[in-house]
């Protein structure tokens, strides 16, 4: 799976079934605290939750009965990705890049010169703006 760096995404993952977490490119990324940062993340989240959950073992599976198969979804919207400069923290690392295409959406790409910019999608670009 993969995904998990804020207790937000562990609630997510538990509420659609997950039994067990795994927490390894946040780690890498952000450090072992983020682990402890999750767990007390979780922990405000079952004393304000307010739903009948008194462990984290409650919360598994309670959205799956609001999940739709794919033939139900509207799929008319075109998306497209947009780059904020201000939200860069402007190293030129490019992880906006590696997290768009390993996240299976590959909207986006680095160019020679160190700017990202949207790729060309459904026939229309966006624009781009230096990282």
């Amino acid at each position: 799976m993969g995904g998990i760096s804020t207790w937000r995404h562990a609630v997510e993952y538990l509420s659609l079934g997950a039994s067990n977490l795994q927490c390894t490119t946040a780690v890498m990324r952000y450090g072992v605290h983020i682990v402890e940062d999750l767990k007390d993340g979780l922990l405000r989240h079952l004393r304000r939750q307010g739903q009948g959950h008194d462990s984290v073992s409650d919360m598994i599976g309670v959205s799956l009965p609001y999940l739709q198969s794919a033939e139900n979804l509207d799929l008319s919207t075109e998306a497209v990705s947009e780059i904020v400069p201000e939200l860069c923290i402007g190293c030129g690392c490019g992880a906006c890049v590696n997290i768009c295409r390993d996240g299976a959406v590959d909207a986006i790409e680095l160019t020679e010169d160190g700017v990202a910019r949207n790729k060309l999608l459904h026939g229309n670009t966006v624009g781009s703006s230096a990282l």
